[in-house]
C-alpha cells in the first residue's frame, strides 16, 4: 500500500495489474461484464473495493486505462457516483454523460454499456 487511502480501502476484491484477474474479480460480484481495453493490452492499475450489507452492497473501482464494457441483464440494481474522471453510459441505445456530478442508475433486469476515460 502506497499509504494514499480510497473509498473503501478496508474492503478490497482485488488490486491487480491483470485484465483477467480484473475480469475475474468483477464476475463475483456483478453480472459477467465483456471489456475492450485501449492501447494498454492486458495490464492495468485495478483498485476494487467492494463492502456487501444487508440488502446492498458499496463499491470503489479505479481502472487506471481507457476501456469500454458491456454488462449483460443482472438481477441487481446499479447506481454509481462518479468522483473522478469522465465516461459514457449507454442503455437501451440513450447514451448519457458520466462525470463528477453525473453518475448512471440501472435497473434490475437491464443491460447497459459503458465507455471510461483513464482519468
Amino acid at each position: 500500500m502506497t499509504g494514499i487511502t480510497r473509498p473503501l480501502d478496508r474492503f478490497p476484491l482485488v488490486r491487480t495489474q491483470n485484465v483477467e484477474e480484473m475480469r475475474a474479480a468483477l464476475a463475483r460480484v456483478y453480472a459477467k461484464p465483456t471489456w475492450r481495453f485501449e492501447g494498454r493490452g492486458d495490464t492495468a492499475d485495478v483498485t476494487l473495493n467492494y463492502c456487501p450489507l444487508t440488502h446492498l452492497g458499496l463499491g470503489y473501482t479505479k481502472y487506471g486505462m481507457d476501456m469500454s464494457g458491456t454488462y449483460p441483464e443482472s438481477g441487481v440494481s446499479l447506481q454509481t457516483f462518479p468522483i473522478r474522471g469522465r465516461g459514457e453510459a449507454t442503455i437501451k441505445g440513450f447514451a448519457s454523460p458520466l462525470g463528477v456530478g453525473r453518475g448512471l442508475t440501472v435497473s434490475a433486469g437491464r443491460s447497459f454499456a459503458t465507455n471510461l476515460d483513464r482519468d
